[in-house]
């Protein structure tokens, strides 16, 4: 007999910007409520990462790995305009109709060119 997973279900768009003018989008994916945007990511991408006391830090996604000074940076699109993530993947709780953008970018100034 196979277990299920049961819980209440949420839509997100989440968006990988590999830096080279290739964006993918994943749209409409149904996502368990109180998912972090790091779990989400971790399951629909081959992904690479580091734990430490300051939480996680992606190395690559699908085999895109950071190299000074590009790095993964996450976006979140708040209708308007595009915003650089305040905390951690692993700190985000996706939120119903979030529209989130992995961008693999040039991190030299501060703050980074937005999407």
């Amino acid at each position: 007999m196979m277990s299920r997973v049961e819980g209440t279900l949420i839509t997100v768009n989440l968006g990988i910007d590999y830096g080279n003018n290739t964006r993918v989008w994943l749209n409409n994916t149904d996502v368990l409520i109180g998912m972090t945007l790091f779990d989400v990511t971790k399951q629909l991408t081959d992904l690479n990462y580091t734990v430490s006391q300051y939480g996680v830090f992606v190395n690559s996604i699908n085999g895109v790995e950071n190299a000074y000074p590009y790095y993964w940076m996450w976006w979140i699109w708040d209708g308007a305009e595009w915003i650089l993530g305040e905390v951690g993947a692993d700190s985000y709780t996706l939120k119903d109709g979030d529209t989130i953008l992995w961008y693999y970018q040039d991190v030299s100034t501060w703050p980074p060119s937005k999407p």
